[in-house]
Protein backbone atom coordinates (compact mmCIF):
# COMPACT_ATOMS: atom_id res chain seq x y z
CA UNK A 1 0.00 0.00 0.00
CA UNK A 2 1.32 3.44 -0.95
CA UNK A 3 2.02 5.79 1.96
CA UNK A 4 -0.14 8.93 2.14
CA UNK A 5 1.54 12.36 2.34
CA UNK A 6 -0.26 15.60 3.12
CA UNK A 7 1.37 18.83 1.87
CA UNK A 8 0.10 22.07 3.43
CA UNK A 9 1.12 25.48 2.08
CA UNK A 10 -0.78 28.66 1.16
CA UNK A 11 1.51 29.25 -1.85
CA UNK A 12 0.53 26.97 -4.72
CA UNK A 13 4.00 27.20 -6.29
CA UNK A 14 5.55 25.46 -3.28
CA UNK A 15 2.86 22.77 -3.29
CA UNK A 16 3.54 22.05 -6.98
CA UNK A 17 7.30 22.13 -6.39
CA UNK A 18 7.08 19.56 -3.58
CA UNK A 19 4.75 17.42 -5.69
CA UNK A 20 7.28 17.47 -8.53
CA UNK A 21 10.05 16.50 -6.09
CA UNK A 22 7.87 13.60 -4.90
CA UNK A 23 7.17 12.40 -8.45
CA UNK A 24 10.16 10.07 -8.07
CA UNK A 25 8.61 8.11 -5.21
CA UNK A 26 5.55 5.88 -4.90
CA UNK A 27 3.09 7.70 -2.65
CA UNK A 28 -0.37 9.25 -2.58
CA UNK A 29 -0.31 13.03 -2.24
CA UNK A 30 -3.02 15.19 -0.65
CA UNK A 31 -2.87 18.98 -0.32
CA UNK A 32 -4.33 21.83 1.73
CA UNK A 33 -3.76 25.60 1.72
CA UNK A 34 -3.78 26.16 5.50
CA UNK A 35 -3.94 24.31 8.80
CA UNK A 36 -7.73 24.38 9.00
CA UNK A 37 -8.08 22.77 5.56
CA UNK A 38 -5.48 20.21 6.65
CA UNK A 39 -7.62 19.30 9.67
CA UNK A 40 -10.57 18.82 7.31
CA UNK A 41 -8.44 16.45 5.19
CA UNK A 42 -7.60 14.46 8.34
CA UNK A 43 -11.30 13.76 8.79
CA UNK A 44 -11.23 11.84 5.48
CA UNK A 45 -7.79 10.21 5.47
CA UNK A 46 -5.04 9.67 8.03
CA UNK A 47 -1.75 10.50 6.32
CA UNK A 48 1.50 8.74 7.11
CA UNK A 49 3.33 12.10 7.08
CA UNK A 50 2.44 15.80 7.01
CA UNK A 51 4.68 18.47 5.46
CA UNK A 52 3.37 21.87 6.56
CA UNK A 53 4.47 25.48 6.15
CA UNK A 54 4.87 27.62 9.26
CA UNK A 55 3.38 30.93 8.06
CA UNK A 56 -0.16 30.64 6.63
CA UNK A 57 -3.47 32.49 7.00
CA UNK A 58 -6.46 31.06 8.91
CA UNK A 59 -4.31 28.50 10.80
CA UNK A 60 -0.52 28.33 10.69
CA UNK A 61 1.74 25.32 11.08
CA UNK A 62 2.24 25.68 14.84
CA UNK A 63 -1.51 25.95 15.49
CA UNK A 64 -2.09 22.85 13.35
CA UNK A 65 0.54 20.94 15.32
CA UNK A 66 -1.00 21.87 18.65
CA UNK A 67 -4.42 20.73 17.41
CA UNK A 68 -3.35 17.26 16.29
CA UNK A 69 -1.03 16.56 19.23
CA UNK A 70 -3.98 16.67 21.64
CA UNK A 71 -6.09 14.44 19.40
CA UNK A 72 -5.65 10.73 20.12
CA UNK A 73 -6.45 9.77 16.52
CA UNK A 74 -3.78 12.01 14.98
CA UNK A 75 -1.12 12.59 17.65
CA UNK A 76 1.09 9.83 16.22
CA UNK A 77 1.40 11.37 12.71
CA UNK A 78 4.97 12.57 11.92
CA UNK A 79 5.07 16.25 10.94
CA UNK A 80 7.81 18.12 9.07
CA UNK A 81 7.42 21.87 9.50
CA UNK A 82 8.80 24.10 6.72
CA UNK A 83 9.88 27.72 7.11
CA UNK A 84 11.95 30.27 5.20
CA UNK A 85 13.19 31.80 8.47
CA UNK A 86 14.55 29.56 11.19
CA UNK A 87 16.19 30.75 14.41
CA UNK A 88 16.65 29.31 17.89
CA UNK A 89 13.33 30.75 19.10
CA UNK A 90 11.37 29.15 16.25
CA UNK A 91 13.17 25.83 16.66
CA UNK A 92 12.23 25.76 20.33
CA UNK A 93 8.63 26.72 19.55
CA UNK A 94 8.38 24.02 16.88
CA UNK A 95 9.86 21.39 19.18
CA UNK A 96 7.45 22.32 21.96
CA UNK A 97 4.48 22.12 19.59
CA UNK A 98 5.43 18.59 18.62
CA UNK A 99 7.07 18.81 15.18
CA UNK A 100 9.30 15.89 14.31
CA UNK A 101 11.58 17.90 12.02
CA UNK A 102 12.04 21.42 10.70
CA UNK A 103 13.13 22.07 7.10
CA UNK A 104 14.36 25.40 5.77
CA UNK A 105 13.13 26.90 2.50
CA UNK A 106 14.38 26.83 -0.16
CA UNK A 107 15.28 23.14 -0.14
CA UNK A 108 16.35 20.73 -2.85
CA UNK A 109 14.69 17.50 -3.88
CA UNK A 110 17.47 15.65 -2.07
CA UNK A 111 16.78 17.64 1.13
CA UNK A 112 13.07 16.79 1.01
CA UNK A 113 13.51 13.10 0.23
CA UNK A 114 16.16 12.78 2.94
CA UNK A 115 13.80 14.37 5.48
CA UNK A 116 10.96 12.06 4.47
CA UNK A 117 13.22 9.01 4.52
CA UNK A 118 13.78 9.54 8.24
CA UNK A 119 10.10 8.64 8.82
CA UNK A 120 9.02 6.58 5.81
CA UNK A 121 10.86 4.08 3.69
CA UNK A 122 9.48 5.06 0.31
CA UNK A 123 10.42 3.18 -2.83
CA UNK A 124 12.05 5.56 -5.27
CA UNK A 125 11.30 5.35 -8.97
CA UNK A 126 14.33 5.20 -11.20
CA UNK A 127 14.59 8.33 -13.32
CA UNK A 128 15.46 7.15 -16.80
CA UNK A 129 17.57 9.52 -18.86
CA UNK A 130 17.56 9.82 -22.62
CA UNK A 131 20.16 11.30 -24.95
CA UNK A 132 18.38 13.88 -27.10
CA UNK A 133 19.06 16.93 -29.22
CA UNK A 134 16.33 19.44 -28.49
CA UNK A 135 16.70 23.20 -29.15
CA UNK A 136 15.75 25.24 -26.10
CA UNK A 137 15.52 28.83 -24.94
CA UNK A 138 16.63 29.82 -21.46
CA UNK A 139 17.05 32.90 -19.33
CA UNK A 140 14.40 35.35 -18.21
CA UNK A 141 11.32 36.86 -19.82
CA UNK A 142 13.11 39.95 -21.14
CA UNK A 143 16.24 38.11 -22.35
CA UNK A 144 16.26 34.54 -23.65
CA UNK A 145 19.33 32.77 -25.04
CA UNK A 146 19.41 29.65 -27.20
CA UNK A 147 20.86 26.33 -26.05
CA UNK A 148 20.56 22.62 -26.77
CA UNK A 149 19.21 19.93 -24.44
CA UNK A 150 21.41 16.85 -24.81
CA UNK A 151 20.16 14.75 -21.89
CA UNK A 152 16.60 14.61 -20.55
CA UNK A 153 14.77 12.99 -17.63
CA UNK A 154 11.45 13.72 -15.94
CA UNK A 155 13.36 15.58 -13.24
CA UNK A 156 15.83 17.65 -15.23
CA UNK A 157 18.12 18.04 -18.21
CA UNK A 158 21.61 18.87 -19.38
CA UNK A 159 21.55 22.14 -21.31
CA UNK A 160 24.53 22.82 -23.60
CA UNK A 161 25.47 26.44 -24.12
CA UNK A 162 27.49 29.35 -22.74
CA UNK A 163 25.47 29.76 -19.58
CA UNK A 164 26.84 32.70 -17.63
CA UNK A 165 25.05 31.94 -14.37
CA UNK A 166 26.18 30.44 -11.08
CA UNK A 167 25.18 27.15 -9.49
CA UNK A 168 21.92 27.55 -7.60
CA UNK A 169 20.57 30.19 -9.99
CA UNK A 170 17.03 29.76 -11.30
CA UNK A 171 16.16 30.35 -14.95
CA UNK A 172 13.19 29.93 -17.25
CA UNK A 173 13.43 27.08 -19.77
CA UNK A 174 11.33 26.57 -22.91
CA UNK A 175 11.51 23.66 -25.34
CA UNK A 176 9.28 21.75 -27.75
CA UNK A 177 9.14 18.05 -26.92
CA UNK A 178 9.63 16.07 -30.17
CA UNK A 179 6.66 14.12 -31.58
CA UNK A 180 4.26 15.61 -29.02
CA UNK A 181 3.77 19.23 -30.15
CA UNK A 182 3.99 20.02 -26.44
CA UNK A 183 5.74 23.26 -25.53
CA UNK A 184 7.32 22.94 -22.10
CA UNK A 185 7.75 26.14 -20.11
CA UNK A 186 9.24 25.62 -16.68
CA UNK A 187 11.55 27.11 -14.12
CA UNK A 188 14.77 25.20 -13.61
CA UNK A 189 17.59 25.37 -11.06
CA UNK A 190 21.25 25.06 -12.05
CA UNK A 191 22.67 22.13 -10.08
CA UNK A 192 26.11 21.94 -11.69
CA UNK A 193 28.05 23.74 -14.43
CA UNK A 194 30.42 22.42 -17.07
CA UNK A 195 32.97 24.94 -18.30
CA UNK A 196 36.43 24.79 -19.83
CA UNK A 197 38.22 25.56 -16.56
CA UNK A 198 36.12 23.13 -14.55
CA UNK A 199 34.75 20.12 -16.47
CA UNK A 200 32.75 18.21 -13.89
CA UNK A 201 31.58 15.79 -16.61
CA UNK A 202 34.18 15.66 -19.42
CA UNK A 203 31.80 13.73 -21.70
CA UNK A 204 29.57 16.81 -21.89
CA UNK A 205 30.30 20.16 -23.62
CA UNK A 206 29.99 23.49 -21.85
CA UNK A 207 26.62 23.89 -20.23
CA UNK A 208 24.68 23.12 -17.06
CA UNK A 209 22.80 20.34 -15.33
CA UNK A 210 19.29 21.58 -14.54
CA UNK A 211 16.62 20.45 -12.08
CA UNK A 212 13.05 21.21 -13.14
CA UNK A 213 11.01 23.20 -10.62
CA UNK A 214 7.26 22.98 -10.21
CA UNK A 215 6.36 20.79 -13.19
CA UNK A 216 2.72 19.76 -13.15
CA UNK A 217 1.82 16.10 -12.74
CA UNK A 218 0.53 16.12 -16.33
CA UNK A 219 3.85 17.46 -17.63
CA UNK A 220 5.82 14.90 -15.62
CA UNK A 221 3.69 12.09 -17.01
CA UNK A 222 4.18 13.35 -20.60
CA UNK A 223 7.94 13.54 -20.08
CA UNK A 224 8.00 10.10 -18.49
CA UNK A 225 6.05 8.58 -21.39
CA UNK A 226 8.28 10.27 -23.97
CA UNK A 227 11.46 9.03 -22.29
CA UNK A 228 10.15 5.49 -21.79
CA UNK A 229 9.09 5.22 -25.44
CA UNK A 230 12.37 6.69 -26.65
CA UNK A 231 14.36 4.26 -24.50
CA UNK A 232 12.31 1.30 -25.79
CA UNK A 233 12.97 2.31 -29.40
CA UNK A 234 16.72 2.64 -28.92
Amino acid sequence: MQPKLLIVDDVNFFIELEKSYLSTVDCEIYTASNGKEALDVLQKIVPDLVIIDYEMPVMNGIEFLKSIRINQAFKHIPVILVSAFIDNELEEMVKSAGANKILKKPFTQEDLLSAIDAFLKIEKRKKERKKVSIPAFYGFEDKMDKGLILDLSEGGAFLAGDINLREGAVLELKFLLPDTNRLFKTWAKIIWINEDKNKKKPQYPNGAGLEFLGLSKESINILRKFIEEACNES
